[in-house]
């Protein structure tokens, strides 16, 4: 099954390396964000929330998947997947149409 830390690693590789492994499990959870262990001089709060908005993203196009997985009975297309996140778009969080297109793009190629 598809984990939403795969998915924000694989979309958002500088981002996660910047906040530190531990940040980006307790993000992917749902968790509430602590202090990195990465980047002690810099603010990195921006990107955290990046990260949070995206884990709600990600999440709802898992549940998207699923959702059309168990009415078609088998994998769905990534164009199908597309239709259900335009009929039913989750929650963006500020990302841009790249950035969600890039996560529905992964969930669909990733997704068992």
């Amino acid at each position: 099954m598809i984990e939403t830390s795969d998915v924000l690693q694989q979309v958002f590789p500088n981002e996660c390396m910047a906040v530190g492994p531990a940040v980006v499990d307790r993000i992917a959870q749902g968790q509430p964000m602590t202090a990195p262990a990465e980047g002690r001089r810099m603010d990195l709060t921006l990107l955290m929330q990046l990260l949070s908005g995206a884990v709600s993203f990600i999440n709802g196009v898992i549940v998207l998947w699923k959702h059309v997985k168990a009415a078609k009975g088998r994998k769905p297309s990534k164009q199908e997947l597309l239709d259900a996140v335009r009929e039913n778009p989750p929650t963006a969080g500020g990302l841009t149409q790249a950035q969600q297109d890039e996560i529905i793009e992964t969930v669909a190629q990733k997704a068992d």
